[in-house]
């Protein structure tokens, strides 16, 4: 075989695939983008992959880890990510089982809450706190009861009195659902 068509061969099918993954990059999408929260401090990371093959990631602070790091509430650790949402390349919605904590780090309420619970309890219990908000399954429904305004947390003694009611209306919450679980695991 001349040397000629030796070159043709060995040149030709690599470009073949180029073509073909250019194609697939204009055409197809080629893109996947997702979000995931930190489930100790609550940073998020935005990812975009492009052909399963090249991640790139972005991080950013949220206001809840902003608020984590300028109160000292979580020392240096390394990102434990927990994917929230997603899509492209084919993917309208995927959700994961951290989406609700998207809402979770934006919220106002939730580093007023914690920011009371460092002042008046110390900061190993609002690292306690924080883990509690950060955990998937019980972070929108904390979020809906301790959620405190201004008067809630004048001083000591207010929020200790507000804390309480609040974690009893918690327990009480969590009796209930429990009750409600485990009737319909019956039927």
């Amino acid at each position: 075989m001349p040397m000629r068509n030796k070159v043709r061969w060995m040149v030709f099918p690599p470009l073949i695939l180029i073509a073909l993954l250019s194609l697939k990059f204009v055409y197809g999408g080629g893109f996947f983008r997702w979000t995931s929260i930190c489930e100790v401090c609550g940073a998020e990371q935005n990812t975009t992959e492009i052909l399963w093959l090249f991640p790139w990631h972005r991080f950013k602070d949220t206001p809840l880890s902003e608020f984590v790091r300028r109160e000292d509430i979580q020392g240096v650790h390394t990102h434990q990510w927990l994917f929230c949402q997603g899509g492209g390349n084919g993917i309208l919605c995927a959700l994961g089982s951290a989406h609700n904590l998207l809402s979770i780090v934006q919220d106002q309420s939730t580093q007023r809450f914690l920011g009371a619970v460092k002042r008046f309890k110390g900061p190993e219990e609002a690292r306690v706190w924080l883990q509690k908000f950060l955990e998937p399954k019980q972070s929108d429904n904390l979020r809906s009861f301790f959620h405190p305004e201004q008067d809630d947390i004048k001083d000591k003694q207010s929020f200790n009195g507000w804390l309480e009611a609040q974690t009893l209306n918690w327990k009480e919450f969590q009796q209930e659902n429990q009750v409600m679980t485990t009737n319909l695991n019956k039927k």
